[in-house]
């Protein structure tokens, strides 16, 4: 294996390390998602059930602040999620791109290897062949 196809074989391995951190980030932020939707459904059934009852609606209040609190955390960390999953999209892109330009330059390479043992198999044959009608001629 030569040196160019180690390169392609070390540029394919970190364009799967990018890909298996984007999947992770994806993850992650589909999970913060239904976070903040379960928490949603939390506040709508909790003010639900504080409405008819008056100890509920003393602490409901109490209740609502802390879940506010907890939305606004996860919306901080949904958009820094999103934030990282843009810029991991964007460096599995420009990687995947570098991939193909490396195994393009290798297909290239292969092709001019092919083509110069070609010409020589032909440059043989038509020395055989000349050799051959040199030898009827006589």
């Amino acid at each position: 294996m030569n040196g160019l196809e180690n390169l392609v074989r070390l540029k394919r391995w970190k364009l799967d390390e990018q890909r298996r951190a984007l999947a992770d980030l994806e993850a992650l932020e589909e999970r913060l998602r239904a976070d903040l939707e379960r928490l949603e459904e939390e506040i709508a059934q909790e003010k639900a059930a504080a409405n008819g009852d008056e100890e509920g609606n003393r602490v409901f209040p109490f209740y609502a602040a802390n879940a506010l609190k907890r939305r606004e955390r996860l919306w901080d960390s949904l958009n820094k999620v999103s934030g990282e999953t843009l810029q991991a999209r964007d460096a599995v892109a420009e990687a995947f791109e570098e991939v193909k330009r490396y195994e393009q330059t290798l297909e290239n390479v292969a092709q001019r290897r092919q083509e110069s043992r070609r010409k020589r198999e032909q440059k043989e044959m038509d020395e055989i062949g000349l050799r051959l009608h040199r030898q009827r001629g006589k």
